[in-house]
């Protein structure tokens, strides 16, 4: 059973989303609270976290001091890409937008519950990871062979290759697998 805790200042986003976890018979929402004071982050397996609680601060740095090995989905109402890139460099596991389909978070709590384990052949190229990164700039494979001086065609397999290796079925799921396990060069 994957134990997970819920901090979201909004009393209908935490009733919404212990819903949508709770469908998932392999999770449990043990804790749901509108701050992060008194939550026992050490005793879950994943803690999902509004980025800005009712003081507009984000509270991620604490939480991370307090339980450096906790995964820590970032949830928000804002997906500006400063916004998510500062949260993954951070420390987050993975940022989720709270339009988010409810199967986009059960995926995302599975995935950092039990993180694949590592294989050589999963790491990206330093090309991979450039291509990659553009991607989630949200430049096409025609735009990026522009910039790179290689052809779509050669965009498309650096692609295909880093899908494979991300285990990444789409363009999106490509950027936040790319993220999650911090292969895209900052």
């Amino acid at each position: 059973m994957i134990r997970v805790g819920i901090v979201d200042d909004h009393p209908v986003a935490l009733l919404g989303l212990r819903g949508a976890l709770e469908v998932a018979l392999d999770i449990s929402v043990v804790v749901t609270a509108s701050d992060v004071e008194g939550v026992r982050v050490d005793e879950l397996d994943v803690l999902l976290l509004d980025l800005h609680l009712a003081d507009d601060v984000p509270c991620f740095p604490a939480v991370r001091r307090l339980a450096p090995r906790v995964p820590v989905l970032l949830i928000s109402a804002v997906d500006d890409p400063e916004t998510v890139q500062a949260g993954m460099a951070a420390g987050a596991s993975a940022f989720l937008h709270k339009r988010g389909h409810p199967q986009s978070y059960i995926d995302a709590v599975r995935r950092v519950a039990t993180p694949a384990e590592p294989r050589s052949n999963q790491v990206l190229s330093p090309r991979e990871q450039s291509i990659v990164g553009l991607v989630a700039q949200g430049l096409t494979h025609e735009q990026i062979g522009r910039r790179l001086l290689i052809s779509k065609h050669t965009v498309d397999t650096y692609v295909k290759r880093a899908r494979t290796k991300l285990g990444a079925g789409n363009k999106a799921d490509l950027t936040r697998a790319a993220l999650t396990y911090a292969r895209i060069a900052a």
